[in-house]
């Protein structure tokens, strides 16, 4: 290769390089659509600190018109406070606080003008509000309507300006009816031993009585 084939290639490199640190990087780094996809590549539904923990859940059926309020009594233990007071399936109520935690932000797009009515967020059929150990009041995760283009509906935190993508399988996990949530185990005796069960009925009595193994 030729001293001017050289020089005439260099020249073209470092015009390429010069466009794209003044043209492309730029775009690239503000608040444009494609920064915001990779934004919501790394964020999750519900981001939270290390060592924060949810510690109430709240779930807000508008379309039921049911209210449903959980809160956390101890590690992986969680209670029904509303509409009535009850011990709650904990393995179900976790699942639920997983999914917000790991669930990924799809689309995330800004607001804009008249879309928060377009969107279904100025009347939610769901709402989910949380209070964590690090921020004691509720904020609630407001669901509008169906999606345009998956299969799911638009979502958007109260004090966000941005909404972003819930699928399907996210809500049908949240619409929950208050016996869907309820604990149903009926006699809590894992810690005891029963040495005597006696059963009735109509005409029936039965009697049981442990002797050591029998």
């Amino acid at each position: 290769m030729s001293w001017k084939k050289t020089i005439l290639l260099l020249l073209a490199l470092i015009f390429i390089a010069a466009f794209y640190h003044v043209k492309v990087r730029p775009i690239s780094s503000s608040g444009s659509f494609s920064s915001l996809v990779h934004e919501a590549a790394r964020a999750r539904v519900l981001p939270l600190e290390s060592g924060e923990t949810i510690e109430q859940l709240t779930l807000k059926d508008h379309l039921n018109e049911t209210e449903i309020s959980l809160r956390g009594v101890s590690d992986h233990v969680w209670q029904i406070e509303q509409p009535v007071r009850y011990s709650a399936e904990s393995p179900v109520v976790d699942g639920l606080a997983s999914l917000l935690k790991l669930t990924p932000r799809s689309r995330l797009l800004s607001m804009e003008g008249s879309q928060e009515s377009e969107l279904g967020f100025d009347s939610p059929r769901l709402e989910i509000c949380v209070a964590t150990t690090k921020k004691l009041e509720e904020r609630c995760l407001l669901i509008g309507l169906d999606a345009a283009v998956v299969q799911g509906g638009y979502a958007k935190w109260e004090d966000e300006s941005t909404y972003f993508l819930v699928n399907s399988n996210f809500l049908k996990a949240f619409d929950r009816t208050l016996n869907s949530l309820r604990k149903k185990q009926i006699f809590d005796l894992l810690s005891q031993e029963v040495v005597e069960i006696q059963f009735q009925s109509e005409g029936i009595e039965r009697f049981l009585k442990r002797q050591g193994n029998n």
